[in-house]
């Protein structure tokens, strides 16, 4: 299968790379042109690399003389001081262009990592559920199968230090003397990073044999713990001599108390979440000795 893939440079998308390419999928991948490719180093040779180009969306698919999927994982947190434009660009219009010319290219799917957020929590959010409400419109107009993936939080080893479960990590396994935090009382879903590849992977593997249409699922391990729990656990397994200070930031405005996931799609499709949290952690704990 033909695949162009979008933030193939970041975490998640160069372990979606690496799968694919085991799986035996082409891989193409769209890129910033001042992109890092360090975790993309050793499969350098194995995929074909496009500089994003706003003003032509269609030359990866010319070159790759189509493409049967497209994924979309590359995304603007907003984490450094990026403005709302900047934000929207893109979470919103970079991808709707991109949606754009897979249409054109009658593409079959178009796989969008969205976020588990409510839209009106931030920018990010907002952005994420613009762009996930132009692809509804697209699938029911019939111009491309949409599944929207509305990822919950997910970690692993080597993760960028701006996710919270990494930075945490960095700061007890450096014992920083006080690590500020909110209350910790809000509750999130935490995924690991293999759960989310394989759950991709058999997306990816029967999505053709699926109806054609809009599709919007969660994804995440279906079990929600408040974030003092995941704190004291991970200063736990460190062996951390930092204090704790719950309370000493303010919890974010807009805060809203999030369900847990209904998994009921990929559990569909054969997949389950097969790490718990605790072994997650021990694993990224194994990782930095």
């Amino acid at each position: 299968m033909k695949i162009l893939l979008t933030g193939a440079t970041g975490y998640l998308g160069s372990k979606l790379v690496h799968a694919f390419l085991q799986d035996g999928h082409q891989v193409a991948v769209l890129k910033r042109p001042a992109s890092r490719l360090d975790r993309l180093q050793d499969i350098a040779d194995q995929i074909t690399m496009f500089d994003i180009e706003p003003d032509n969306m269609s030359a990866p698919f010319l070159e790759m003389e189509g493409a049967d999927v497209v994924i979309h994982v590359a995304t603007c947190y907003g984490r450094n001081g990026e403005s709302d434009t900047d934000i929207f660009q893109a979470n919103t219009l970079f991808p709707l262009q991109l949606l754009q010319a897979a249409a054109d290219f009658k593409v079959r799917a178009f796989i969008n990592t969205d976020s588990a957020l409510n839209a009106d929590v931030n920018a990010y959010a907002l952005s994420k559920s613009q762009f996930s409400a132009w692809g509804k419109k697209f699938a029911n107009s019939g111009l491309i199968d949409f599944y929207n993936i509305r990822l919950e939080h997910f970690y692993g080893p080597a993760d960028d230090d701006s996710k919270f479960v990494s930075w945490l990590f960095k700061q007890c396994n450096q014992n920083t003397p006080e690590i500020e935090l909110t209350s910790g009382l809000q509750q999130r879903n935490f995924i690991y990073i293999d759960d989310v590849v394989s759950a991709y992977q058999q997306l990816v593997n029967k999505c053709m044999d699926l109806d054609s249409g809009w599709y919007e699922a969660a994804l995440g391990s279906g079990e929600m713990i408040r974030i003092r729990d995941l704190v004291e656990m991970i200063h736990a397994i460190t062996g951390s001599s930092s204090r704790l200070m719950f309370g000493k930031k303010a919890d974010r405005v807009n805060e809203v108390q999030p369900a847990c996931p209904e998994l009921a799609f990929f559990n569909q499709l054969g997949w389950n979440c097969t790490t718990n949290l605790i072994t997650g952690l021990k694993k990224i704990k194994e990782s930095t000795k």
